[in-house]
């Protein structure tokens, strides 16, 4: 994982993560292939994004982390899953085989 790319663990932690302008939820589990290729294309992005915080969560590991933010975005677990949350509101999310380094970087830069 990219050191640009920070753990979320506990569900405490997502009351600042919504605060953020602008943030990168990513879902991952090391148990599925289509993961393993999610998470290389998040963390490139996150490379190149340096204004863009990055966070993933770990289903296997952080069940209930992924079920708040599924609540609280009004969104169905998936994973991979990545969600581009600004000011708390999902506007753009993907998953499965959808989460591409085009898909990521047309959500973040908007074009």
């Amino acid at each position: 994982m990219s050191a640009r790319v920070v753990p979320l663990t506990r569900t405490d932690d997502l009351d600042a993560v919504f605060a953020e302008p602008r943030v990168l939820i990513y879902k991952h589990s090391a148990r599925c292939w289509m993961c393993t290729k999610a998470l290389k294309d998040v963390t490139d992005l996150a490379r190149s994004q340096p204004d863009l915080a990055f966070y993933m969560v770990d289903v296997i590991g952080n069940r209930d982390v992924s079920n708040e933010i599924a609540a609280r975005l009004d969104l169905t677990h998936e994973s991979p899953q990545a969600i581009l949350v600004e000011e708390g509101t999902a506007v753009w999310h993907a998953n499965h085989l959808k989460i591409t380094a085009a898909a990521l970087k047309q959500a973040v830069e908007g074009g």
